[in-house]
């Protein structure tokens, strides 16, 4: 059975869980966060494209909390739908401007 995460309660929950791998990893958080202003900093346009503008970024997210968050919530990186949800409603691990 297909379920919707985009809801405030499962928003409550995937900060939950962010918040407590922010906790848990605190060096690796901090790591993550500088390395995501490197790889803003190299995209070229509001879409996120490479230079060569052969790959185009959408999301970036410590695998570890990924896995965490993929066990609860299957869903939300494989559907179209709930990536576009993640990604507004998360926007530290969103690469472009624009979705």
């Amino acid at each position: 059975m297909y379920k919707e995460y985009s809801d405030s309660e499962s928003k409550q929950r995937i900060q939950f869980l962010i918040d407590l791998w922010d906790y848990a990893n605190p060096e690796e958080s901090q790591e993550f966060d500088r390395m995501m202003a490197g790889i803003i900093a190299t995209r070229i346009n509001s879409t996120a494209s490479t230079k060569s503008k052969d790959m185009r970024y959408a999301l970036e997210i410590p695998a570890s909390l990924y896995e965490v968050i993929k066990k609860r919530f299957p869903l939300v990186f494989s559907d179209k739908k709930e990536l576009h949800w993640f990604m507004k409603n998360f926007p530290r691990f969103k690469v472009p401007n624009k979705i």
